[in-house]
């Protein structure tokens, strides 16, 4: 109702107005006023984009969906040589510190989005607070907000430790979940995760102070540790030095790479010859 009011009452005014106008002497009023009723009623033009513009918000579609794509699938990859660790620092200032023979990639103009990080041997991580903190590996990921923790992924060896905070461990064949706290440690045997309560961190931490634990460990994966530490070569048969052959025991850095093998030659009554400075061979001794 009020609407109808609103609109006569523009319309009298409009009428007044008309009535007091000078109409152009080759026109009646009654011609005039057909005139302005028809452009008064006419409905209100349309907007025409110009092709031109729609042309460049095409365009602009296009370069923001392959800058986006650029920015998720570039990748950054840090790789431990032999012989050496090394320290990252990721762009939210989390540190990742890598074992010999270790590698991380990860996404850093996408990181703002998610932080997420691939490894490839052994790492030990201090994550700040913030979003999901995923690390994927070959049998899983683990996620965390804000920790630390240390992940070994090896051919078919897959074992996090959390020193701080708390860690999922998620595996991606079986579907099972885990989640530790600090000073527990979680190892892939037969598929499956069996959880380690108590432990102190020596065995799984101890490499980043170049002290290397091992508790029956099989001799084959004892020999590829130290081939990563020293960079060198050790050649031996695996399926006959690997059968029944399990170490305990540490090795310091310290010492030289031939003074290591003599104790461990020893140690399973094997052969040890130097071929040169970082190439060795052992041999079963029969």
């Amino acid at each position: 109702m009020e609407k109808n009011e609103h609109t006569d009452a523009k319309f009298e005014e409009q009428l007044k107005l008309f009535e007091n106008m000078e109409v152009p002497y080759e026109r009646t009023k009654k011609e005039v006023w057909e005139v302005m009723s028809k452009k008064m009623l006419a409905p209100p033009a349309k907007k025409i984009i110009p092709l031109n513009l729609t042309k460049w918000l095409a365009a602009a579609v296009i370069i923001i969906a392959s800058t986006l794509g650029m920015m998720r699938f570039y990748t950054t990859t840090v790789y431990a040589v032999n012989g050496t660790h090394l320290a990252c620092t990721l762009p939210d200032n989390s540190t990742v510190r890598l074992n010999a023979g270790s590698t991380i990639s990860y996404a850093p103009y996408w990181w703002l989005f998610k932080r997420s990080v691939s490894l490839e041997g052994e790492a030990f991580f201090e994550v700040e607070k913030g979003s999901k903190f995923v690390v994927n590996s070959t049998f899983g990921y683990t996620e965390v907000l804000g920790t630390s923790f240390n992940i070994y992924a090896r051919d078919t060896t897959y074992q996090v430790f959390c020193k701080t905070g708390r860690v999922g461990v998620h595996i991606t064949a079986s579907g099972q979940s885990i989640v530790l706290k600090p000073n527990e440690k979680v190892v892939l045997k037969n598929k499956a995760l069996r959880k380690e309560i108590g432990t102190d961190g020596a065995s799984s931490m101890g490499w980043i102070k170049d002290q290397f634990y091992f508790n029956n460990v099989n001799l084959v994966r004892v020999l590829e540790e130290l081939e990563r530490q020293y960079n060198v070569n050790i050649s031996f048969d695996r399926t006959l030095i690997g059968e029944n052959n399990y170490y305990t025991g540490l090795f310091a850095k310290e010492k030289n790479i031939q003074s290591v093998l003599e104790i461990t030659a020893a140690t399973f009554d094997l052969n040890l010859e130097k071929i040169n400075k970082t190439t060795y061979n052992i041999t079963p001794n029969y």
